[in-house]
């Protein structure tokens, strides 16, 4: 980050820029490098508040919004079987944080909770790392289903296709997908996948 703020320093006396600008764009990185300092120690302070997890613990995945309960701790692989609305899914110990137990709101029909909260019907992985996406995909379909929706859209972009064939792997196998398809070419085509849901 600092040779970055060098390089920008130079670029702008090169350009000849008043002294004003020069003051102006070195106490906008200050500021900068003020708030990436916070976020560092804060990222720090998380990861150190708990790492001696056990089975029933409730953990959120490090840097995702995705929280589940364990449900068994392999000590050898370093690694947690956690419980993610419906699935299973196996993850890093030291990607997990501290979490709490979700409470929804909602009344009870069928069998299942309907949440009070709103939620979106677009979710929008672009950029994201394919192990990224993974838990917000996860999360997204579950909390979708919660909701009683029946119809979701993914924007994953075209790219390189690795967040396509991601997203594609996960519907494959599970268990609330009935149906999913890309877009029409007018709205975003094979950038765009739709997925259709249980309403069981």
């Amino acid at each position: 980050m600092n040779k970055k703020v060098e390089y920008v320093i130079k670029e702008l006396k090169e350009c000849n820029a008043s002294s004003k600008s020069i003051k102006t764009a070195k106490n906008l990185i200050s500021e900068l490098k003020e708030k990436n300092k916070k976020l560092y120690s804060e990222n720090i302070e998380l990861n150190s508040e708990k790492t001696n997890f056990k089975a029933g613990d409730y953990v959120v995945i490090n840097d995702t919004q995705t929280s589940g309960q364990i449900l068994e701790i392999d000590s050898e692989r370093n690694k947690a079987l956690l419980s993610v609305g419906s699935l299973k899914m196996l993850v890093e110990l030291n990607s997990l944080l501290p979490g709490k137990a979700v409470k929804t709101t909602g009344i009870k029909s069928n069998n299942h909770t309907y949440s009070s909260d709103s939620i979106s019907t677009r979710l929008d992985i672009r950029g994201d790392k394919p192990e990224e996406a993974e838990f917000k995909v996860i999360k997204f379909i579950d909390d979708a289903y919660s909701s009683s929706l029946e119809r979701i859209e993914i924007l994953h972009g075209k790219g390189t296709g690795a967040l396509k064939k991601t997203v594609k792997e996960i519907l494959k196998s599970h268990e609330k997908v009935t149906n999913y398809y890309f877009a029409p070419i007018e709205i975003g085509g094979d950038g765009i996948t739709i997925i259709e849901l249980s309403k069981e």
